[in-house]
């Protein structure tokens, strides 16, 4: 049964190459034209699910959120192919890594980082059949620092090799998701606030209508209760079942002819509903991506050239679907699924014969997972839209600083009900309580005043008490 896991898993992977490797085909960059520059966005790889949920009764030896053996394969072998087509065909980058060629970033988090290492280990690894060198057979170890004689032995013995297995290493840039605006949104408290509203509107509630069936089929297979699992809850328990279906870990969900296939639609769904529910966040999304990657490819242009002609960057399946809803992508098709190690490619072209200075002689392509996704367009328009959809209707600081009055609209109807309710039951037993304090000092004083004087003293001392009970009521 492992065997045929092992087996399944090089299956998908093998698929999964073929259509990525389309991507440098339907490019269409000509042969007699000067490709100038290109970016690969990548999803990270296959990884453990986000949360726990012990009913599903697994153990995830990575941790939670984590990339998996899966995922480091699967970026591995992205990065196989682009050496394939950068490196081989192309002799676009070097064959060894260099700094002023190549620039890689992720976000802050593991599984990022991780896939970015594995993509480049695919990318400039080319040892594959050296895997025992005699000179490693008895490699002993040292403490460093080492001395002088020892230093040289290792240099005579590995040669240009500074690690066993001539195994490369890339430096990965990565900022702390408060501070970056180009790959996380951690930096946009209301960015992150409007995503978690979705789950409070008719739209989710149509959605989850939908594929209701299936997701609760999925959960009886597993004989697992979902049907009281609450809203906010139904996207962690339906990336359980992605991340633990695509480790082979519930081969019984395959069974169910397109069930699997629901429960990736669903996913999917649920983060575009997240990243739809407020149109003017798509300019939150871009604002940074727009400066950015147009100002790599003027570096390109420029006379002498600076910065990287290649940039990769590692980040996640809602940066992804942001990108690709900000381009306006019409096609339902391209939203239905978000598999790991998904990307979008984008290169910038020169036509043969122009100079490099002149910018109306550039054009752009984009791929997204070997699919075009937008027309081949002059560097100029493609620029002028990028600015159009990254534009902020004011600072940055004061859209994404989160309104506390705003924060009661998240609540749906229900909700407000409750809250209501509750309000009307506190102040109703104020009220009573305040009525029956004032009926029983009226009692007492009733019985502290002699009949025979009543009439006369109890008016006096009736205006005596109230005066006391007001002054008593505005300290406690």
């Amino acid at each position: 049964a492992e065997y045929m896991g092992i087996i399944k898993s090089k299956r998908k992977m093998k698929v999964m190459r073929n259509i990525s490797f389309l991507a440098f085909i339907v490019l269409g960059i000509y042969c007699a034209d000067e490709l100038k520059f290109a970016t690969v966005i990548f999803r990270h790889g296959a990884r453990s699910p986000l949360v726990d949920i012990p009913e599903m009764n697994q153990d995830w030896d990575t941790g939670l959120g984590e990339l998996t053996p899966s995922g480091q394969r699967q970026h591995y072998l992205l990065g196989r192919m682009l050496r394939k087509h950068y490196m081989e065909d192309l002799h676009f980058i070097s064959q060894s890594y260099n700094q002023s060629e190549v620039y890689v970033r992720s976000t802050s988090f593991h599984r990022t980082i991780m896939s970015a290492q594995c993509l480049s280990l695919g990318l400039y690894y080319d040892n594959l059949e050296k895997l025992t060198p005699q000179q490693l057979k008895n490699e002993t170890i040292w403490t460093p620092p080492v001395n002088l004689t020892i230093q040289r032995y290792i240099i005579d013995e590995l040669k240009d090799s500074a690690l066993p297995f001539n195994i490369p290493v890339v430096p990965i840039v990565s900022y702390n998701s408060t501070y970056d605006k180009l790959l996380s949104f951690g930096s946009c408290p209301n960015y992150e606030h409007k995503r978690g509203t979705f789950y409070y509107t008719k739209k989710f509630e149509e959605l989850y209508a939908k594929y209701k069936p299936s997701f609760l089929k999925a959960c009886s297979i597993l004989k697992v209760d979902c049907s009281a699992v609450d809203k906010m809850k139904v996207f962690y328990y339906t990336d359980y079942l992605v991340a633990s279906e695509f480790d082979e870990r519930f081969p019984e969900l395959k069974k169910e002819p397109g069930l699997v296939d629901d429960l990736l639609k669903l996913y999917a769904a649920l983060m575009i509903g997240e990243l739809s529910v407020d149109s003017d966040m798509s300019s939150v999304r871009m604002n940074d991506f727009s400066k950015v990657i147009p100002e790599y490819m003027r570096n390109t242009m420029a006379t002498p050239k600076k910065g990287p002609k290649m940039v990769l960057l590692s980040t996640h399946d809602s940066t992804l679907l942001g990108y690709l809803l900000s381009f306006g992508i019409q096609d339902p098709k391209v939203f239905e699924k978000v598999p790991y190690a998904s990307h979008i490619i984008i290169e910038l072209a020169k036509t043969e014969g122009a100079k490099d200075d002149d910018e109306t002689a550039y054009y752009v392509n984009a791929t997204y997972n070997g699919e075009q996704l937008i027309p081949k367009t002059s560097f100029k328009d493609f620029v002028k839209n990028l600015e159009k959809i990254g534009k902020l209707d004011g600072k940055w600081e004061d859209i994404c600083r989160l309104n506390v009055k705003s924060i009661p609209n998240t609540l749906d109807q229900y909700t407000t009900q409750i809250v209501l309710i509750c309000l009307a039951i506190i102040l109703a037993c104020c009220i009573v309580v305040l009525g029956v304090k004032k009926y029983r000092m009226k009692k007492q004083e009733d019985k502290s005043i002699p009949s025979s004087e009543y009439t006369h003293i109890g008016q006096v001392s009736t205006v005596q008490l109230k005066s006391q009970y007001q002054y008593s009521n505005q300290y406690h």
